[in-house]
């Protein structure tokens, strides 16, 4: 006799969410499912609305008649035989809720404006009477099972309930006069209005209960309104980020594409460029052995200088192509580390001597003397580590020095720091991560003043990587620089323990 409270949509956990914003489960689950497709919703909450009132409320009303009929016979005295009024009474109860059912299952949704599920809840009031009529010969008490139409209203809200309060009170007092005309004994007037009285005031308190109910299902439909929001929300930003992965993909993609093309052009220009600047450099020491007056002389040592610089520029250019590209390889040998060193401090000298910029170097004793790797490319990152030092070291003033500290020694390996230190105009603190960059310069002028391109320590720090090393910079301005650089070696004697 209960029926059920509306259902409301319900949701699964954001995570259950489909990337079409639905979970597809059969239909005789489909509520369980979360979903923003507006006619979705409407199929659903139309199925669910059918099978509450032609399906699960006929059921509980059904039980509840089942329940009045064990109540009815329970009452009879036993051994006693059914009377024509008893099998009426049965016959009723029984009848009554299946050709209701029957009736709500062919016409639901067929009779316009008329709530026919709601008709035979008035109905149902109607056939409980005639058994309150028998079961209140034994106690007054089952006049309050009236109010369970009361309770099963509160899920619809207080108004329903209070509604329903009302319209069994006034079925009650109606039976109650109805008894009274036909002179029943069982109970006096003053006992009814009292059983009617509290009838009402127990139905009050029960729609009270109804507004709390309506309450939290209000609250549970603007959050699962809020949830719906937040989801399409989610999914229209999903799509957006989608897109703009899909677009950052194309980027990335025509990025790659460019550089590779780029770095395709630097190696092919480079290689080029260099084949004759190298005659040009040939013609001019050519042109130097010639009896030249002293203003010729002069112009062609000055062309040389610049085809050298040139020629040094390509050189860098396609030694950052080959890294870029991935294609540089080292060549590791076993060379004096000693040697080499004091070889790059000298070949420093003769470019520092032309500014009286002193350089020097620190080689501890502890250096070991043969170790393998690949001679010419860390040649190459300790030379462009002193040029640049001496190119921004004041003349006469300047100094440059390189020392190398050696970290860890055993058998077999060595780790060694190079240092290379100055005393020029240093670098600001904020700028000390652009330094490594491709083109980049601290200031914009020092291109001018001191030249080159900013290639140098881009390469030194590409070289670093690939040899497997580490290099840090610390510098402040007016004071100097000191440019570290850790690599690790692998000595004589592990080399021929490997063989």
């Amino acid at each position: 006799m209960i029926p059920a409270s509306p259902t409301q949509p319900s949701s699964l956990p954001l995570e259950q969410l489909s990337p079409s914003s639905r979970t597809r489960i059969p239909d005789a689950h489909a509520d369980a499912a979360f979903t923003l497709d507006e006619r979705e919703l409407a199929e659903r909450r139309a199925r669910s609305k059918r099978r509450l009132h032609t399906v699960q409320i006929p059921a509980i009303r059904a039980i509840g008649f089942v329940v009045l009929c064990t109540m009815v016979l329970l009452q009879e005295p036993a051994g006693a035989r059914f009377g024509h009024e008893a099998r009426l009474l049965l016959a009723l109860d029984l009848i009554y809720p299946l050709l209701s059912w029957i009736a709500l299952r062919l016409c639901f949704g067929r009779t316009g404006p008329i709530d026919l599920g709601l008709v035979f809840l008035h109905l149902d009031i109607l056939a409980w009477l005639p058994n309150l009529g028998r079961l209140e010969t034994s106690n007054l008490f089952f006049g309050y099972l009236l109010l369970v139409r009361v309770a099963d209203q509160t899920g619809f809200g207080m108004r329903r309930a209070l509604y329903f309060d009302n319209v069994v009170t006034v079925a009650y007092l109606g039976w109650s006069a109805l008894a009274s005309a036909h002179g029943s004994p069982v109970a006096t007037w003053s006992q009814r209005l009292t059983i009617a009285a509290t009838i009402y005031l127990i139905g009050i308190y029960l729609s009270l209960t109804g507004a709390v109910t309506e309450q939290l299902r209000g609250r549970t439909r603007r959050a699962v309104r809020t949830a719906r929001q937040l989801v399409a929300e989610l999914q229209h930003e999903t799509k957006q980020l989608e897109a703009q992965a899909v677009e950052l993909e194309h980027a990335r993609r025509a990025a790659e594409e460019a550089s590779r093309i780029k770095s395709q052009f630097l190696a092919v220009m480079s290689h080029e460029i260099r084949t004759p600047m190298n005659g040009i450099l040939g013609t001019i020491e050519l042109l130097l052995l010639t009896h030249l007056s002293q203003n010729q002389q002069q112009l062609a040592k000055l062309a040389q200088q610049s085809a050298r610089s040139l020629l040094g520029l390509m050189e860098d250019l396609l030694d950052l192509s080959r890294i870029e590209a991935g294609r540089l390889r080292l060549q590791p040998v076993m060379f004096d580390l000693r040697a080499l060193l004091e070889e790059v401090v000298e070949l420093t000298r003769v470019t520092a001597g032309q500014n009286q910029i002193t350089v020097s170097a620190h080689l501890p004793a502890t250096l070991p003397r043969s170790v393998h790797a690949d001679p010419m490319r860390l040649r190459q990152l300790l030379l462009n580590l002193l040029h640049n030092a001496v190119k921004f070291s004041p003349p006469r003033t300047g100094r440059a020095m390189l020392e190398a500290v050696v970290l860890d020694s055993r058998p077999g390996r060595a780790r060694v720091r190079f240092e290379v230190r100055d005393n020029g105009i240093g670098i600001p603190s904020d700028q000390l991560e652009r330094i490594f960059e491709a083109f980049a310069q601290v200031d914009s002028s020092a291109t001018r003043r001191y030249g080159g391109t900013g290639l140098g320590l881009t390469i030194v720090k590409e070289l670093v990587d690939v040899m497997g090393g580490h290099i840090t910079a610390e510098s402040s301005p007016g004071v100097g620089s000191v440019f570290r650089v850790e690599l690790e070696f692998a000595t004589e004697g592990d080399i021929n323990g490997s063989l």
